[in-house]
């Protein structure tokens, strides 16, 4: 049977149903490849995607098969923010959180996707003008510790998972901004949230953002917890007083536990960090248990 008609028997058979958060990735090393058919991609959360590489990407088969990519993910931003509000997707990819997350925050809210990859940045410029989004902003930047240029290694195969190459002068040059020069800049109050998924430069990231940190401008950060930069990164939160939270998956919901406290779920690789004086929105106490 040719990839692509197994593909699309594969599909039919798991998208009415499949719902669950695990087992996702397992399953997916054993589905074929996303076929180029030229369909637009439609999520869980009504979105569509009109640009997104076909074949083996990681997000676009979660996209195709199961209709998310991380949901845990979505889940956790929706839960800390409200209609109205103000968030940033850091590492934004081709939009497949910033789309279902700009249809919770509304028309009153907005996003803000910071992404450097020139082909994500035209795919992401793509998803968001079919959908008409008016409340997303699409900003080619890499966010860092100063401001000026970065070089950047684009993984041709799995988009997500460029980042900015350990040599300068190797790679695509991309332009870089601290979050607080941008913020600044911007007339930017108070974000919700930011989700930082940047490939092990979360550190510097987080460097960039002392300023707004130190004013508590940001309430909650969504950060991985698997490389050195991101630890570093949770650990100066932690001493500047925001509260840990590990994010863990149940079967068919996100739940959210203390960094110390008993597991409620299977563990992510993703951690919250939230300013504990802030006005917490009741869906995160809830799914947290408080």
């Amino acid at each position: 049977m040719p990839s692509s008609l197994a593909a699309a028997c594969c599909r039919a058979a798991l998208r009415p149903f499949y719902r669950l958060y695990y087992p996702r990735f397992q399953l997916q090393r054993r589905l074929p490849p996303v076929p180029d058919t030229g369909r637009a991609l439609r999520d869980n959360y009504g979105c569509e995607f009109v640009a997104y590489p076909a074949g083996s990407c990681w997000i676009a088969g979660q996209l195709y098969y199961f209709g998310a990519f991380d949901p845990w993910i979505i889940d956790s931003m929706r839960a800390l923010s409200r209609p109205g509000d103000v968030v940033c997707d850091i590492g934004a990819c081709w939009g497949d959180t910033a789309l279902p997350l700009a249809r919770h925050v509304g028309p009153g809210g907005h996003v803000h996707c910071f992404e450097p990859e020139p082909g994500n940045v035209a795919r992401l410029t793509r998803n968001v003008a079919h959908s008409r989004l008016g409340n997303v902003s699409i900003h080619p930047l890499a966010l860092s510790d100063a401001d000026g240029t970065l070089s950047f290694e684009v993984d041709e195969a799995q988009s997500g998972m460029s980042g900015v190459s350990a040599t300068q002068g190797s790679g695509v040059e991309v332009a870089a901004m601290r979050f607080d020069s941008w913020r600044s800049a911007h007339g930017i109050g108070r974000v919700a949230v930011c989700k930082i998924d940047t490939e092990g430069h979360e550190w510097s990231v987080v460097e960039g953002m002392r300023e707004s940190v130190a004013d508590r401008a940001v309430t909650a950060f969504i950060i991985e917890s698997t490389s050195p930069g991101s630890r570093e990164a949770l650990r100066f939160l932690r001493s500047a007083g925001y509260e840990l939270y590990r994010i863990e998956r149940r079967r068919f919901s996100t739940v959210f536990a203390a960094e110390n406290g008993p597991k409620r779920g299977r563990q992510t690789i993703d951690m919250v960090a939230l300013d504990p004086r802030a006005d917490i929105p009741p869906a995160f106490l809830r799914l947290a248990g408080r």
